[in-house]
């Protein structure tokens, strides 16, 4: 599930992983579960999306070429894909397929 945050928020444990968007975008992974979009306004990071849905902690998160879409892995073993703009995107979130699995190699 994923929420727009409205004030800066942090994880409630450790940071696992932090990944940059070619848009600057920043998202962070955590033990707690969740993983944390932020986005560049001028020169500060303000809150965009927490995605949670995992159930275990979230240890990995990547963005797409075109940053566009992020994608993160936890120790549950599931890999969940999201749309960096939920609002613009006809896309919803997800988890990958067996198949979309196989082709990554995971």
């Amino acid at each position: 599930v994923r929420q727009p945050l409205g004030s800066p928020v942090a994880h409630s444990s450790l940071i696992t992983h932090l990944a940059v968007s070619p848009q600057g975008y920043v998202l962070t992974t955590s033990a707690d579960g969740t993983a944390l979009l932020q986005r560049p306004e001028g020169a500060a990071l303000m809150p965009h999306l927490r995605f949670g849905g995992h159930e275990r902690h979230v240890t990995h998160g990547a963005f797409s070429p075109d940053g566009q879409l992020v994608i993160t892995a936890s120790l549950d073993g599931s890999v969940w894909i999201w749309p960096v703009h939920p609002e613009q995107a006809e896309f919803r979130p997800r988890e990958l397929t067996d198949l979309e699995r196989a082709r990554l190699g995971i």
